[in-house]
């Protein structure tokens, strides 16, 4: 873990039945964060051998209300198979973290 004034870096290795994982995140104080920031936070993930690149932007927002059904009668075929292999997707981005840039 590396703390700044601006930013709080932290990188997590592990491993469980179902095989090895590894990340990282940043804490800020701002949501926004300004080019300085930025390059201390590329520079600093360097010392720590991360990819710097592969550190994107969450975004947190409430889905849009229509998002999810009700219940499946309201929803046509296409639509039910659109929802659930969005959800197949999401499985699989939590199983093997970092498959899928989605943002």
């Amino acid at each position: 873990t590396i703390n700044s004034e601006d930013f709080v870096l932290v990188q997590y290795k592990g491993h469980t039945m179902q095989g090895s994982y590894e990340g990282g995140f940043v804490y800020a104080r701002s949501p926004n964060l300004d080019q300085n920031t930025i390059n201390n936070i590329k520079l600093e993930a360097k010392k720590l051998n991360m990819d710097s690149d592969l550190l994107l932007p969450i975004d947190n927002s409430c889905p849009d209300s229509k998002v999810l059904p009700s219940s499946s009668e309201e929803m046509g075929f296409f639509e039910r198979v659109k929802y659930e292999a969005g959800f197949l997707i999401d499985l699989f981005e939590w199983v093997k973290p970092g498959s899928i840039n989605k943002y």
